[in-house]
């Protein structure tokens, strides 16, 4: 999605780095399998000034944000980790110096990290002098592939008056060299002549062990089978508040699948406050859940367009005939309007106070949330018959469901299926193995759940945009709609098939009374 009105430009970095001592040389690079030369480019002065929050909530969070000045790609940077690359891996977001002065981040900025900065000001921190030697590698091709620089670097500010060292940074400039294992290589031969690797940035050194520390919202540790109420469901808040926060990012980038990530961690932080709602203060827990409600609806009508965009690909294709070809277009072109609408909906929630103050409350939420009196009980004694009772609902759900039901009956098991699932996940640290087969179990029931909502969802909105259509288009559509309608039926008779299986599935378990 995007949230931004002038959308900077990004990059894929991927690098390794080595400390060096004071008369290091570079070795003979073109020595280096898979290099065919090597040409040493001008030397750069560089100058940035690194900016954050007071506390240094950005580089916590692994994120880095500078303006500099002098050579080709001077500007303001933002450089963001991703998600299972490793390390050395992440992407720099780009704009212009012009986009603003020191001190004065720009907006376009500013706003992706809002989840982390959580309103807090963000302002200079430290600057980094730096007299760069740079060297490009070129393959057998000729193309450049790698470059290798050399750095002078002075850093003022942070904890230290001054402090030098010097470094080696390299960079693929291709792809290919990370995928042919010629970026390792080279660094390999770098190291080999006195390197020393480092994942630090520059700028880290002059702040000290601050910047080191973990973000607001770790990634918390196992819960062990012997943790207490609080233990268990601060881990379980912290879980899911830690991935809506990191999502929010992600979703400011309008990167793929983000708004539908967002929207589960919403789900599942909604799902815990209500699955274990006996353990928490019921007034805190009450308001968290309205606040998340509001945003997932604010975001919904994207993520529905989302789904339905990805389930008429192909419909939205040329068909064999001009009928087809027609109706394909009228498809297009709503599904177009709605997504413009949806996104002009999700961005204003985004921009405004009220979802700022739920990043606040989420990162308090994974922090220290607000508990009721049995906090100090066992959670495998507590959170177990929880789970049951979640089930028994569940249970009476489907009991009810016929194929001829309604869709908003079905649309309600799907729903409390879904906190089951949640649920027994959750149990997992604390009753292994058992509640780990039967979460897949009901993995299943939801992924089940979930097709035939999407095409209960199609179908009534392909008769929607039918029904303005006249003629052949309207015909083609209803079409369409019809086959949406045949899948929703035979999802429901598959799902009804499958049921006793997971209701005996339950009972083996044994994790609590039926």
């Amino acid at each position: 999605m995007n949230t931004k009105q002038s959308e900077p430009t990004l990059q894929r970095e991927v690098e390794r780095k080595l400390r060096v001592g004071k008369g290091y040389e570079l070795p003979d690079l073109a020595e280096v399998p898979g290099v065919a030369r090597v040409v040493a480019d001008e030397v750069r002065e560089l100058v940035a000034v690194y900016h954050d929050t007071e506390d240094l909530r950005l580089f916590r969070w692994g994120v880095t944000l500078r303006r500099r000045e002098g050579g080709p790609d001077a500007g303001w940077h933002m450089k963001l980790p991703v998600a299972g690359a490793g390390d050395g891996v992440r992407d720099e977001v780009h704009l212009p110096l012009s986009a603003g002065a020191v001190g004065v981040v720009p907006p376009q900025l500013s706003d992706i990290v809002a989840a982390f900065t959580q309103g807090e000001p963000l302002r200079p921190v430290a600057t980094v002098a730096n007299r760069r030697k740079p060297f490009t590698l070129f393959d057998p091709q000729d193309h450049p592939v790698i470059e290798v620089v050399l750095d002078n670097v002075v850093v003022t500010g942070g904890l230290s008056e001054q402090k030098r060292f010097r470094e080696v940074e390299v960079e693929a400039l291709d792809p290919a060299a990370v995928t042919s294992g010629l970026l390792g290589n080279v660094a390999d031969a770098a190291q080999a002549a006195g390197g020393r690797p480092t994942k630090d940035s520059k700028v880290t050194s002059a702040l000290g062990s601050a910047a080191a520390e973990p973000p607001p919202v770790s990634k918390p540790t196992p819960t062990p089978a012997s943790a207490d109420v609080a233990e268990f469901l601060t881990a379980v808040l912290a879980t899911q508040c830690r991935k809506a926060l990191l999502q929010d990012v992600r979703v400011r980038r309008a990167l793929p699948d983000s708004v539908h990530k967002l929207r589960v961690a919403f789900r599942r932080i909604r799902s815990a406050l209500t699955t274990y709602k006996p353990l928490f203060s019921a007034e805190w827990a009450s308001d968290l859940r309205d606040e998340l409600r509001w945003a997932a609806s604010e975001l919904g009508p994207f993520r529905d367009t989302e789904v339905l965009r990805l389930r008429f690909a192909d419909d939205m294709a040329a068909g064999p005939s001009k009928d087809q070809n027609a109706a394909a277009e009228v498809l297009e072109y709503q599904l177009d309007k709605r997504m413009a609408a949806a996104e002009s909906r999700a961005r204003a929630a985004l921009a405004s106070s009220r979802y700022k103050r739920l990043l606040q409350a989420l990162e308090l939420a994974a922090i220290s949330p607000e508990l009721g009196e049995r906090a100090q009980d066992l959670a495998s004694e507590m959170i177990p018959p929880l789970v049951a009772k979640r089930y028994r609902k569940l249970d009476r759900d489907v009991a009810e469901l016929s194929p001829s039901s309604s869709a908003i009956t079905w649309h309600t098991a799907r729903k409390d299926a879904k906190k089951v699932r949640y649920a027994t996940q959750d149990l997992i640290p604390l009753l292994g193995a058992p509640a780990d087969a039967l979460a897949k179990e009901f993995e299943a029931v939801t992924e089940l759940l979930g097709d035939h909502q999407d095409a209960h969802v199609a179908r009534t909105t392909l008769r929607e945009i039918a029904s303005r259509e006249s003629g052949s288009v309207g015909y083609a559509l209803g079409l369409l709609g019809a086959q949406q309608g045949a899948l929703e039926l035979r999802n429901r008779r598959e799902f009804l098939n499958f049921w006793p299986t997971v209701q005996a599935s339950y009972v083996k378990a044994g994790l609590v009374p039926k």
